[in-house]
């Protein structure tokens, strides 16, 4: 970069004085001014994407935008960059740091993005100078050349309309045999066949349950009919293969329950219209619903020989995480359900490296009682990955900043709101799915889906359903004893105003006030939407149970406890806990949960008296100000 700023300062002084020399040498007429005029302004015309060089004070802007939303080390670092003309862009980041960095881009203001392909596919951002640097990707059988397509698509943003009379695509050769290869292998090569996403088993047998759920095909020779018009067929002839894949897709919907077959005739069951409802893949939600299943029956033997309201109360006690089966395992648990989620088709899985293998095993071993599913030698790769997910999903629930989680799991912050996004539909979809075969489960998992909506434990449900309430502003309240909209209303505006900001703690008052008027009390405002759980009395606010949901102490790979307690919910990042008038900084602070009418009851009272009270204990709370260096943790690979 600097090198090319260099040459370019060269040359621009090289114009301004052949400028200067023909304005000192006179005599010359008119036509030779304007061919003067002419010709200077066409020897600029190449450097007027460059006009903003000198422009540090757009830089700065779009600096401070940057650490305004910087959350983590790397956010920083992005800042820093792109302070100076250059950035980066890739996947991990966050929306708000690609959308910024995309329009300092397009107005010229940045000169030079290193970028992953996330820039080549699905954006419209033209370059004068695409520099493709590495032309290998890792895949599983090592390093492989990438697609002609991609590279296609990436030398394809070469050039701006209106702006470029050209463009220029770089591929990086070491010797002139490489760069005759290059050529054979990427710029005179002809591009790879598309395939149909029907060519994947189990994208097939999720179309042809839609087919079916929505009535549109009704035989087996229907759905044939209708597969044969479709791309894949035009690139698959082969027929007899397509009955016997449509055969086994059928099948497998039938086994599974989801579909019926009377007399040569199809139809969706009640479960087979809400899987297709859900838009999950069919075997996601058998591998849901089988283990559901599993745990309802362990259930349902706690259940024999009691009726009635001791029924209800026993089988809310035996699906809360403190209860045990037979065996001394817990019958439900977060990080079991986490587990199960990642294992499905439908989750995309984090990478492991080698490097990380002992600490899961680790892991695996010291919470063997709590996890659903085993890691197998046939499918060890995808146990890894699903394990190492889920275990990442536990810190978001538990609090962890961030920064910390990127440090962690060696992520960005955009990867971590992929996986939680695909976890919220895939929580949210087991929550529907127990309420068909796991009825008892259905509120566990619901709270674990509101919890990874919001990234908070149990005890700031109250909170988080406030707007502009996050997961650090609602640690900031329950830290101080406010843990309820009831605590809120009885709370001093001055105690509330030094936590949140005057203009955060006025909005919250006005709110709550309202919902008192609509809601005719608090007491409704007090428990999770769906229901009022009861008290997990193994899970107390703050844990110190290494690996448990409320410690989530990860040891490293000496076996060390670094991160426990509740100092993993006090590890927000310098963003978060900073400009407490900004509605914006706070994570999910535009989150809104429906408050249901419920009828009232004590919940005011309760939250009152808790208000009063003194505050709850958290192990390891009150050491705020130890340093972050000092709190890394087992999963700093």
């Amino acid at each position: 970069m600097a090198k090319a700023l260099e040459k370019y300062d060269e040359e621009l002084e090289r114009v301004h004085d052949n400028a200067n020399t023909r304005k000192r040498a006179g005599g010359a007429d008119k036509s030779d001014k304007t061919d003067e005029s002419d010709e200077s302004d066409t020897l600029h015309e190449p450097y007027k994407p460059y006009k903003h060089l000198t422009d540090t004070a757009v830089l700065e802007r779009i600096e401070k935008e940057l650490e305004a939303v910087a959350e983590t080390d790397m956010g920083q670092t992005l800042a820093l960059c792109t302070g100076k003309g250059a950035s980066f862009h890739h996947a991990g980041m966050k929306r708000e740091q690609r959308q910024i960095i995309e329009q300092g881009f397009r107005d010229g203001h940045i000169k030079v993005i290193s970028s992953t392909p996330t820039l080549a596919a699905g954006l419209n951002l033209p370059a004068r100078r695409v520099i493709i640097r590495d032309y290998m990707r890792f895949a599983e059988d090592g390093m492989r050349p990438i697609p002609v397509r991609e590279y296609r698509q990436m030398a394809g943003r070469a050039g701006r309309p209106h702006l470029d009379p050209y463009g220029e695509s770089v591929l990086i050769a070491k010797s002139r045999d490489m760069a005759n290869g290059l050529f054979e292998e990427f710029i005179d090569a002809p591009s790879e066949d598309v395939k149909s996403r029907l060519d994947d088993e189990s994208a097939l047998c999720a179309q042809i349950l839609s087919l079916i759920a929505t009535g549109f095909v009704r035989k087996d020779d229907d759905l044939i009919a209708f597969l044969k018009q479709t791309f894949y067929m035009y690139t698959n002839k082969k027929s007899s293969y397509l009955t016997e894949i449509v055969g086994d897709s059928i099948d497998f919907l039938e086994d599974a329950g989801m579909i019926t077959k009377i007399d040569g005739f199809l139809s969706a069951t009640a479960y087979g219209s809400l899987v297709s409802r859900l838009y999950i893949n069919p075997v996601s939600a058998e591998i849901i619903a089988g283990k559901l299943r599993e745990k309802q029956a362990v259930i349902n033997e706690g259940l024999s020989g009691v009726s009635g309201k001791e029924k209800l109360r026993r089988s809310k006690d035996l699906a809360d995480a403190g209860s045990k089966d037979a065996g001394g395992s817990p019958i439900f648990s977060d990080i079991g359900l986490l587990q199960l989620l990642c294992k499905t088709p439908d989750m995309h899985t984090l990478y492991v490296k080698k490097d990380e293998i002992a600490v899961i095993n680790q892991f695996s071993m010291e919470h063997e009682d709590e996890l659903w599913l085993g890691i197998s030698f046939d499918s060890m790769e995808e146990d890894y990955r699903a394990l190492k997910t889920a275990m990442l999903l536990d810190n978001w629930i538990s609090e962890v900043g961030e920064n910390l989680i990127c440090q962690r799991f060696n992520v960005g912050p955009g990867d971590i709101y992929n996986v939680v996004e695909s976890m919220n539909w895939l929580c949210y979809s087991a929550s529907r799915i127990s309420s068909m075969f796991a009825e008892d489960l259905r509120e566990a998992v619901a709270e674990v889906e509101l919890r990874m909506k919001h990234g908070v434990k149990r005890e700031l449900l109250p909170l988080v359903k406030l707007r502009n309430i996050g997961r650090v502003r609602a640690r900031r309240l329950f830290n101080n004893n406010i843990t309820g909209p009831a605590a809120i209303r009885s709370a001093k505006f001055e105690a509330l105003a030094s936590i949140l900001g005057q203009k955060i703690a006025k909005q919250l008052v006005d709110q709550v006030s309202k919902m008192e008027r609509d809601y005719s009390g608090l007491d409704s405002l007090s428990s999770p939407d769906y229901s009022a759980f009861p008290a997990r009395s193994d899970r107390p606010a703050s844990s110190d149970r290494t690996g448990d949901e409320g410690g989530n102490g990860y040891a490293d790979v000496n076996g060390v406890n670094k991160v426990k307690g509740a100092k993993d919910a006090e590890v927000m990042d310098a963003g978060e806990a900073d400009d407490v008038d900004d509605a914006d900084n706070d994570d999910n602070a535009g989150d809104v949960s429906p408050v249901p009418n419920r009828k009232k009851g004590h919940g005011a009272e309760k939250e009152l008296n808790k208000a009063k009270g003194k505050s709850p204990k958290e192990k390891g709370s009150k050491d705020k100000s130890q340093s972050r260096n000092n709190q890394k943790s087992l999963f700093e690979f």
